[in-house]
């Protein structure tokens, strides 16, 4: 309610305004999405809210992006002359290469005739929970429902005592292999105590098949590495590899060429960058917020991150005042933020 009361002060007093023309003027904005559930989807998927948006809220976010902005493909260059110079540029990507992309996001961006972007990780097509956040998740919220000492299964996790969402940011920093060793303890005291994962497929990726279908439909499709580790956390060999490789079978199996790459987490450092240069990629993407401007790295282009929190009112509708804070003042307010550090750094 506070975070509302604060957005309709802005529109008050015309900040979004100034935010939506400051971001018209610089450049072009990119936005992330992870997930589109419809209803009956929402209760049984492990990923974390910041991850989720409803389908009727994305069906409404569509709405208001085509008809007050300039949804472009990530072929067009943000500092181009636009056709419509009163419209904000917005780029529409998806991470990970959830299956509900294909299900639920698809239908509604070819009724939108919105183009986007799906970053896929090659080799975890066709899995179910390919990701381990949402392991941790599910396995998190049967011990709570289960009672009996399953408190003390989630206490193994570093960070427990803080929540869910602080075990899973701290399971982040751990190299793959001392977190999948974690991993492992958690689900086997979680067995002991009799608690195990439902053979659930609300949390699957997509195949190769459905994948094809979405490049066939127009849908451009990027690499998100072969198996999503963050790349500060591994090897320079192995950031390579998960560069190259995911690559390689992208343009393999859909016959086209793959120069579009987002961080997994957004996570980089110059030599990842550097790597990522290597492997041929012509574009790459943070989720660092700001805007995609003439000016910015190639190889380090910002995003904006929707969910449904950051789109909807107090009634837990789609709500165009949180939609343009959301999109414009966070973008305005980084690129500004990021501009006066630069100045700063440059002076004697």
């Amino acid at each position: 309610m506070l975070r509302y009361a604060q957005v309709c002060a802005f529109r008050a007093f015309g900040l979004l305004w100034a935010a939506r023309w400051y971001v018209r003027r610089h450049g072009a904005v990119v936005l992330t999405l992870h997930r589109v559930l419809p209803e009956s989807e929402l209760e049984r998927s492990g990923s974390l809210p910041g991850m989720v948006i409803g389908e009727t809220t994305f069906a409404a976010l569509l709405e208001y992006l085509t008809r007050h902005c300039e949804v472009i493909p990530l072929t067009i260059d943000p500092a181009a002359k636009r056709r419509t110079p009163s419209r904000v540029p917005v780029a529409i990507t998806f991470d990970d290469g959830w299956r509900d992309t294909f299900t639920t996001a698809l239908p509604l961006l070819e009724r939108y005739k919105a183009p986007c972007t799906v970053f896929v990780c090659s080799g975890l097509a066709g899995r179910t929970r390919p990701f381990w956040p949402e392991r941790v998740a599910s396995l998190w919220a049967a011990a709570h429902a289960a009672g009996n000492g399953g408190s003390a299964v989630t206490a193994l996790l570093p960070g427990s005592e803080r929540g869910l969402e602080a075990a899973i940011e701290c399971l982040k920093r751990f190299d793959p292999a001392r977190r999948e060793r974690l991993l492992e303890r958690f689900e086997a005291a979680a067995s002991a105590k009799g608690i195990c994962l439902k053979q659930d497929t609300a949390d699957s990726s997509m195949d190769w098949e459905d994948v094809r279908s979405m490049a066939l439909a127009g849908v451009a499709i990027g690499s998100h590495t072969s198996s999503h580790k963050i790349l500060t956390r591994i090897p320079p060999a192995e950031v390579m590899e998960e560069v190259t490789e995911s690559r390689r079978v992208l343009q393999e199996k859909l016959n086209k060429c793959c120069d579009l790459f987002s961080y997994p987490n957004g996570d980089w450092s110059e030599e990842v960058k550097h790597s990522v240069a290597r492997a041929g990629y012509r574009l790459a993407f943070t989720t660092a917020p700001g805007i995609w401007s003439a000016e910015a790295d190639t190889l380090l282009i910002p995003r904006i991150n929707i969910s449904e929190a950051w789109v909807t009112g107090p009634s837990g509708r789609f709500s165009r005042a949180m939609c343009e804070y959301r999109l414009f003042w966070t973008a305005a307010w980084a690129h500004f933020r990021a501009g006066s550090r630069q100045n700063r750094a440059g002076k004697p």
